[in-house]
């Protein structure tokens, strides 16, 4: 869990940069869709939402598969649009 709260930390820093900020009361799903709406461009937008729903389902989706969080970090290394 806290590998991922590294992750999910590391991703909200790189989009706190573009003025996107996750409000405490709102879902990792709500943020996602604020995502799409926020992006200059689809592709990007798509993927950093897609992201975030990745995330919400491996934290809370019962047990966490180390694989699935090797996956989540990947994805944000190989973005370059969200750096």
């Amino acid at each position: 869990v806290r590998e991922l709260n590294r992750i999910l930390a590391r991703l909200d820093r790189r989009l706190c940069r573009h003025n996107l900020r996750r409000e405490p009361g709102k879902t990792l799903h709500q943020f996602a869709d604020r995502v799409v709406l926020a992006s200059s461009g689809p592709d990007e937008s798509t993927r950093v939402a897609r992201w975030y729903r990745d995330y919400a389902r491996v934290r809370y989706g019962g047990s966490i598969d180390a694989t699935e969080v090797s996956r989540l970090r990947a994805g944000i290394r190989r973005s370059q649009s969200m750096q």
